[in-house]
C-alpha cells in the first residue's frame, strides 16, 4: 500500500494517474464503447466492421476505445453465434483485461494488474461469483472467447481484481445532457489503503486523469488512505472482506468483538453486555427496510419513522442519520 515518504500538506496533491484500462460498469445501461457516450436504450448504433460493439458512430470506430484487436475477435466472435454487447456490458472490461494480459506480454503494467488483490479464495461460490460466472465466463465461453478452463480461471480472477480495485468514474456527457458512470483501474491509486476516515480526496478530468489530495495534514511513514465504501453504509456493509478495524469502526455504541468472522458476538461498549450477530443483523436489515420504503417527499412520515427508532437504535445509527439528511433535502 501507499505510505507517504515525506510530511505531506493538507490539499497538497499526492499523484496523477491516467486509467489502464476504462470500461462500462456491470449494470451499465447502453454506452458507446468507444467513447463512453450514452446510447439510445433501444436499437443503439454498432460497430459497421464487428457489428456487435455499441458506438456513437463511425467516428468513435476509428479513434475510440473499441480497438482493431478487440474489433476483429468479437467480428469472429459472432460466426459462433449472436453476441449482442450492449446486453452483456458486465463482461466488456473483463473482456478488455484478458485482450490486453494476452497481447501485452511486454507491458509490465498488466504483470502489476495481476498482482492486485482479488479476494478469489473467498468469492468462489458466492453469489458475486456466480453472477460473474454467468454473465461473463459462459458468454465467452459460448462465443469461444475463453479457449481452456484456465483462461476461465483467470477470467474470474480479473472480474475479482476489477471489483475490489477500479473506481468508478463519471462518464462524458451526452448531446441530451446525460451520463453514464464506468470503471477504471489505477494501477498506484488502486495501492491506497482503506479506511473508513479517509486521509485523501479524488477528482477525476474529462480526460479520465485522477488527481489524489491530501484531505488531512499526512506525516512522513503514515499509509495514504481511501474510503472505498459508501460513506452511508454501516458497520456490518462497510467491513466487507476488511480485517480492519478504524475509528469508525469502533465508535459505535455497541462494536463487533472480533471483525475477522461473520459470526461475531457484539458488545456495547457502555454496559459490556453482549448480543447474537443475527439479532444485530436482522435489528440493522429491519430499520434499512423502514428507511428504504418511506415516502422521502412526506416530511412527517419521516419525522415518524425517527421517533419509532427513538427506544431501540442509537441517535449515531446510521438509519437514523440517512433520514435525517432525507428530511433535510425535503424541507
Amino acid at each position: 500500500y501507499l505510505v507517504a515518504s515525506r510530511d505531506i500538506k493538507a490539499g497538497e496533491v499526492i499523484l496523477k494517474e491516467l486509467p489502464l484500462v476504462l470500461g462500462p460498469r456491470v449494470d451499465s445501461s447502453p454506452i458507446c464503447i468507444g467513447c463512453y457516450k450514452p446510447l439510445p436504450m433501444y436499437q443503439p448504433n454498432h460497430c459497421s466492421q464487428c457489428l456487435v460493439a455499441p458506438v456513437c458512430g463511425a467516428q468513435c470506430e476509428r479513434t475510440g476505445d473499441h480497438s482493431d484487436v478487440e474489433c476483429e475477435i468479437l467480428r469472429q466472435a459472432t460466426q459462433k453465434g449472436p453476441l449482442i454487447l450492449s446486453d452483456h456490458s458486465q463482461m466488456v472490461l473483463p473482456f478488455r483485461c484478458l485482450l490486453q494480459i494476452k497481447n501485452s506480454s511486454t507491458d509490465p503494467r498488466w504483470n502489476s494488474f495481476l498482482e492486485l488483490e482479488s479476494h478469489e479464495k473467498e468469492r468462489r461460490d458466492t453469489l458475486i461469483w456466480r453472477d460473474h460466472q454467468l454473465n461473463v465466463v459462459e458468454v465467452m465461453r459460448t462465443h469461444e472467447l475463453l479457449c481452456s478452463k484456465e483462461e476461465a480461471d483467470l477470467m474470474q480472477r480479473i472480474c475479482g481484481i476489477l471489483d475490489v480495485n477500479s473506481f468508478e468514474v463519471r462518464g462524458p456527457v451526452s448531446k441530451s445532457g446525460d451520463s453514464e458512470r464506468l470503471r477504471g483501474v489505477y494501477l498506484r491509486a488502486a495501492l491506497m489503503a482503506h479506511d473508513c476516515l479517509a486521509n485523501t480526496h479524488l477528482a477525476v478530468d474529462d480526460s479520465f486523469q485522477m488527481t489524489i489530495h491530501a484531505s488531512v495534514p499526512i506525516p512522513r511513514s503514515q499509509a495514504i488512505y481511501f474510503n472505498y465504501t459508501n460513506t452511508m453504509q454501516g458497520t456490518l456493509d462497510r467491513q466487507g472482506t476488511s480485517e480492519r478495524r478504524c475509528v469508525r469502526c469502533n465508535d459505535g455504541f455497541i462494536i463487533p468483538t472480533d471483525p475477522t468472522t461473520n459470526q461475531q458476538k457484539w458488545e456495547c461498549n457502555k454496559c459490556n453486555h453482549h448480543y447474537r450477530h443475527n439479532m444485530i443483523k436482522t435489528t440493522v436489515s429491519l430499520a434499512r427496510s423502514f428507511v428504504d420504503e418511506v415516502d422521502r417527499t412526506d416530511y412527517r412520515a419521516m419525522e415518524a419513522l425517527l421517533i419509532s427508532f427513538v427506544k431501540d437504535i442509537s441517535p449515531a445509527a446510521l438509519c437514523v442519520t440517512r433520514t435525517q439528511a432525507d428530511i433535510s433535502s425535503c424541507l
